[in-house]
């Protein structure tokens, strides 16, 4: 999956246009607090095209963000794409822009929404103006602002270690499966998830399940946020439940919740089976 940006250039203007796209977690194991409060975590982080769009333009004037779509419960200072370009704009020599967000990945999902707008900023900042930064030297500039964001810099199947910064490309294909999304009317606050979420020894995603069929996953590929959120939203785990029923390989909560995915061999149909929820479903690519 790419950075889905598109440029466009004149003697007046310029204008890049991203498509910020979400992650699911496979599996998802928590360690010890470290010192600096965050957990050691071991998960596999899989891009889909669920995305956001984000246009940025160059400006004359003083920097702006505005944003349409699912309402954003923080104000636009607090937002990871401002505080992305404050960042850079701190320390590297980049101009005004005016930023606009259509937001259409749910947040408080365990999507990686908010960190995936923040990395494709830098990275179109990176081209707008002329930086030449590298992916890795991107990484590092968004790390500070959320612990997903350097994985979608580079935006591949990747194995995730430490806070989620450590990571390993791995050559997992999820293609040709159906990907089902369901999220329910509910967020959850990381910070929360993770003062409740049991902590085990760490001891590493199976690596011969995980390149097995899905169909294989169920019992040794598990998330470990679902034994705290479930008894807390029973309503989460029975969309778990559904997915199965409805004949999934295999089903998750993803990230710290809410948003849970079942992957298919076949195409569900599921048209009124989660009305009232948000739901996406695409065939991996």
């Amino acid at each position: 999956m790419t950075h889905c940006v598109r440029n466009k250039t004149n003697l007046h203007f310029k204008i890049m246009i991203l498509h910020p796209n979400a992650k699911i977690n496979i599996g998802l194991q928590v360690g010890d607090t470290l010192p600096n409060g965050y957990h050691n975590i071991e998960t596999v982080f899989y891009p889909i095209d669920l995305h956001d769009e984000i246009e940025i333009n160059l400006t004359d004037g003083p920097t702006t963000f505005t944003s349409d779509g699912i309402t954003i419960d923080c104000t636009a200072e607090q937002n990871l794409i401002v505080r992305t370009y404050n960042v850079m704009k701190q320390h590297f020599s980049i101009g005004n822009v005016d930023i606009h967000l259509a937001k259409h990945i749910p947040f408080g999902a365990g999507l990686g929404g908010g960190s995936s707008d923040a990395a494709f900023t830098a990275y179109a900042l990176n081209l707008l103006f002329e930086l030449n930064l590298t992916n890795k030297q991107l990484a590092q500039v968004v790390e500070p602002i959320g612990a997903d964001c350097p994985f979608f810099i580079y935006n591949r199947p990747m194995f995730a270690q430490g806070i989620g910064t450590l990571l390993s490309p791995i050559d997992l294909d999820l293609s040709t499966l159906w990907l089902v999304l369901v999220k329910p009317d509910i967020n959850i606050p990381t910070a929360a998830a993770y003062k409740t979420v049991p902590c085990i020894n760490l001891g590493g995603i199976p690596e011969k399940t995980l390149f097995s069929s899905p169909a294989q996953w169920r019992e040794t590929i598990t998330n470990a946020f679902e034994k705290s959120v479930f008894p807390q939203y029973p309503q989460i785990a029975e969309i778990k439940n559904q997915l199965y029923t409805e004949g999934a390989l295999y089903a998750s909560m993803t990230g710290t919740g809410a948003a849970v995915y079942g992957l298919f061999d076949h195409r569900p149909n599921i048209k009124d089976l989660f009305s009232n929820h948000f739901v996406y479903v695409e065939m991996i690519s």
